[in-house]
């Protein structure tokens, strides 16, 4: 009989420590401050998230059980992957690396990285090929700068949508027996 009260314990208290600590931006910012993650950076993230949302990302929340992070996507560059992930611990992880797969994905991913850098952070050679992590130190002073880059680099695929209606506009449209150009 104890041992199987043991087990429904050790099942209820496995199940519990599965669950995600951050759904939402409330449970993220609550688990920032647990980690003694500074104001000035949790109004960073803060400022991101808004940021990322007023763009119409779709705001998907990490699964972690221990860090919360939230990871904005945008399927029309890319369907199933962010372009970066803001952790309440306070990093920002950038996942170039898979943005790789299309050109409007490529150009996005190239965008932001030379804006990132334009903006003054710091990121090594070869950033568009692998995921990155940027310390909040390396990133909070240049909030600004992170937030003008994802705005610019998502003008690329504005860009491109622009383009691509601009060709079907001068294909020659025919009416019956007349071409015209519109």
């Amino acid at each position: 009989f104890r041992e199987q009260i043991r087990e429904i314990k050790r099942a209820v208290s496995s199940e519990q420590s599965r669950q995600p600590v951050a759904i939402d931006w409330e449970s993220f910012k609550r688990n920032a401050e647990q980690k003694g993650v500074n104001e000035q950076t949790i109004n960073a993230m803060r400022k991101v998230y808004d940021t990322c949302k007023s763009l119409q990302a779709d705001i998907v929340w990490g699964r972690g059980t221990a860090t919360g992070s939230f990871n904005p996507k945008w399927p029309r560059i890319q369907k199933s992957t962010a372009p970066f992930s803001v952790f309440a611990s306070g990093n920002l992880d950038t996942h170039f690396g898979s943005f790789q797969n299309s050109e409007v994905a490529k150009k996005f991913a190239a965008k932001l990285a030379a804006k990132l850098l334009e903006g003054g952070l710091k990121l090594p050679e070869g950033n568009q090929s692998t995921w990155l992590t940027i310390q909040p130190d390396d990133w909070v002073p240049h909030t600004d700068a992170v937030i003008a880059a994802l705005q610019d680099a998502l003008r690329v695929k504005e860009a491109a949508e622009l383009a691509s209606e601009e060709m079907g506009m001068s294909q020659p449209q025919v009416v019956g027996s007349q071409t015209n150009r519109c």
